[in-house]
């Protein structure tokens, strides 16, 4: 029995199989993003104490950035910029409207770099890293070069990507001290960029061993990377899920709803904190969840 065959093409069979009565299929991704924006909404909230939601996002928005974006043969720099001003935009209003409604005289509010000048996390620091994230992609997709590598070796580039930024996250760890890090720290784009790297390379991600390999990964290493182990578990449950379930079957007012919410991920993130704060101690956290996730959706 070749195990790595069967397993290759349970994948696809899942992948192509028209789904049941009553149910529609719904891309992994798109279920990981609308998973990932309630649980991130629902800890805020104080209702579901489940953490990593913003890594599991980074994971899924790199998975699509080499899917969609860096897959384009046609006008790639353009398409950069059309992402990174779809990211970038939100964020930045986001960042200016709240760093002027709480008084707050952090200029690093305004250009996206409040994560190096806060003592504490801000609320914004996934839009920051996906942001800076961005910028360099832009920057290595206007490489004639690069883009000619990546097309030739697609699942190397993304390996290496992954190095890179893993590096550079273990470099930090080692002039802060093992994970975890010191709070704040944990936030910063050189310390989650790996996130989405990973992302990229479960997309290019070909055969049963890469597959079997990159769950192993994240299986052993997630865990240990948080100081919490549900944390962990969570991100790594994620990952194994987008590297071997193409589609999930879900009935259709479900799937439908999964689909608004994962679309307005962005959004939710941006604007359900100012929507919960005012309530929180007022309502039942579960109203204040689906009022926040209601928001971003609006």
């Amino acid at each position: 029995l070749d195990f790595r065959r069967v397993l290759f093409r349970s994948r696809h069979l899942a992948a192509t199989q028209p789904p049941r009565r009553g149910t529609t299929a719904v891309e992994t991704s798109v279920v990981l993003r609308a998973v990932a924006i309630f649980f991130i909404v629902a800890n805020h909230a104080a209702w579901i104490p489940l953490q990593g939601g913003a890594h599991l996002l980074l994971v899924v928005a790199g998975y699509n950035y080499a899917r969609f974006t860096l897959a384009a043969d046609r006008e790639p720099v353009r398409r950069h910029l059309a992402l990174l001003a779809r990211v970038g935009i939100p964020v930045l209003v986001a960042a200016l409207l709240v760093g002027a409604r709480l008084d707050l005289a952090d200029n690093g509010i305004r250009i996206l770099l409040s994560q190096y000048v806060q003592p504490r996390p801000w609320r914004f620091w996934f839009g920051e890293a996906l942001v800076h994230i961005l910028v360099l992609c832009t920057i290595l997709a206007a490489s004639a070069r690069f883009r000619a590598v990546e097309r030739r070796r697609p699942l190397a580039t993304a390996l290496v990507m992954g190095g890179i930024t893993g590096g550079v996250a273990l470099g930090a760890a080692a002039l802060w001290g093992r994970p975890p890090v010191p709070l704040g720290f944990e936030f910063r784009t050189e310390y989650v960029a790996w996130f989405f790297a990973l992302g990229w390379v479960v997309a290019r991600a070909q055969g049963a061993g890469v597959r079997l390999a990159l769950s192993a990964f994240a299986v052993l290493v997630m865990p240990r990377f948080f100081d919490q182990t549900s944390r962990g578990v969570f991100v790594a449950v994620g990952i194994v899920a987008l590297v071997w379930v193409a589609t999930i079957p879900l009935p259709a007012v479900v799937a439908r709803t999964a689909t608004v919410v994962a679309a307005a991920s962005l959004a939710i993130y941006l604007v359900h904190y100012e929507d919960l704060y005012p309530y929180a101690r007022e309502w039942s956290p579960w109203i204040v969840t689906l009022a926040g996730i209601a928001a971003g959706v609006a």
